[in-house]
């Protein structure tokens, strides 16, 4: 263990330095299930045509064609939601970020999962922003703030 700690020295203080002073905190944005059943139903005529194709379908090889399409539709709806919404969000909070990091979604209402490293200075400030995203986006997009955490998704240290 010592020899590690000996032979990384150099390292560990250059990381400590850089990540002194700095949080992490983690966002994850979902979309509001009313709002994305309103968009699915209300918006798209061609899914309602689909549909209603699906239950007037004469076999059930057709019916199972159907669905299929009906399915890649609504994929499509929710990676628009996520370009539309997550892009923006994201983009708007790495600009107040000293760095930041896109995470894999863990659930299908997911769409966004991202890690933000900030001065501990400037938490109010990012916290403010998240709000104000919250309040431009409510019935539509819920968010999950969590931090202020150890910086630890930041670390980039690379053990000789």
């Amino acid at each position: 263990m010592q020899r590690i700690l000996e032979r990384n020295y150099t390292g560990f203080i250059r990381e400590l330095e850089r990540l002194s002073g700095k949080i992490q905190v983690e966002l994850k944005a979902f979309w509001n299930q009313e709002a994305m059943i309103k968009e699915i139903q209300g918006e798209n005529e061609r899914l309602t045509k689909l549909k209603a194709k699906i239950n007037a379908a004469s076999s059930a090889v057709e019916a199972q064609s159907l669905l299929v399409e009906a399915g890649k539709k609504v994929e499509q709806i929710t990676q628009d939601w996520r370009n539309k919404y997550a892009q923006r969000v994201y983009t708007t909070l790495k600009g107040l970020a000293v760095e930041a990091q896109l995470n894999d979604p863990k659930e299908v209402k997911n769409i966004l999962n991202a890690s933000f490293l900030i001065e501990r200075s400037k938490e109010s400030e990012f916290k403010e922003e998240v709000y104000r995203l919250d309040s431009q986006y409510q019935g539509e997009v819920n968010f999950k703030y969590v931090g202020p955490l150890p910086p630890y998704s930041f670390v980039n240290l690379k053990l000789e």
